[in-house]
């Protein structure tokens, strides 16, 4: 494993991190979307805030033209190596290419909660409004604040030799408003040796009649379901956690 310092590059640790995502699952179920909610009809997939390009990987064998997108420069340089024919973009969610190229696009591991307050989010939902083609959807899951889980969070370890990382992420929302953080510590110890890093990072905490105010508003037609990359389930109105499918309607609907 290549060295990089620890927190101006996670790129080289991300995967093992990310070690319990179910990214073959998370493909099928968009796979099984689009064949639901691409009425622009094309194969042009971008994947949004797209790290090390590991669900991009999953998508190879779907004959789609595949792009992926984020802010950091060596999660994309991964993903470049992980998947040579695809193409990738280094920007922010809220820069992504105006132009209606895409028939859809996902953004998941709740990446758009990234937003750091209700104005960013809404300027990210109307990028996404112009880069899409009529007909196409995006896909993103959400938490709804009211459901957000202040506890110990989602520890992973991940061991090379002598050397034993543990990750710890976590959300931290006080009950009010539209804003919260997303706790993260590392430590490494390295032969007895220990190394501690400590970070948060500002998002965005928003109700699900909130994101529907704001999607609609844009002009999006919503469907929502469980977020379950198991089987795709109506979404129940008891759950805090969702998948939303937004799509563009064709411009004669």
């Amino acid at each position: 494993m290549a060295h990089c310092h620890l927190y101006q590059d996670l790129s080289c640790y991300y995967d093992q991190f990310c070690q319990h995502i179910p990214y073959a699952q998370q493909a099928q179920t968009l796979y099984r979307l689009a064949q639901l909610f691409n009425d622009a009809g094309g194969t042009n997939y971008l994947d949004i805030a797209c790290g090390t390009g590991q669900l991009i990987e999953h998508t190879q064998t779907f004959g789609w033209q595949l792009s992926g997108l984020d802010l950091a420069e060596h999660m994309l340089a991964q993903a470049a190596k992980r998947c040579p024919s695809a193409q990738f973009i280094l920007a922010d969610m809220t820069n992504i290419p105006d132009a209606p190229q895409y028939d859809f696009a996902s953004c998941l591991l709740y990446s758009m909660h990234y937003n750091q307050d209700i104005n960013q989010l809404a300027k990210f939902f109307s990028v996404v409004w112009q880069a899409l083609k009529p007909g196409g959807f995006l896909l993103f899951d959400c938490v709804d604040k009211g459901g957000i889980d202040n506890s110990a969070g989602i520890t992973t370890y991940y061991q090379q030799g002598e050397q034993h990382f543990t990750f710890n992420s976590r959300w931290n929302y006080n009950g009010e408003g539209n804003q919260q953080t997303l706790e993260l510590s590392i430590e490494l110890n390295d032969a007895g040796r220990i190394s501690a890093w400590q970070d948060q990072h500002p998002m965005v905490a928003v109700s699900i009649i909130e994101l529907q105010s704001l999607l609609e508003g844009q002009g999006f037609k919503l469907t929502l379901f469980e977020r379950n990359f198991e089987q795709l389930v109506e979404w129940q109105q008891g759950s805090y956690n969702l998948l939303v499918v937004a799509q563009k309607p064709l411009e004669n609907s």
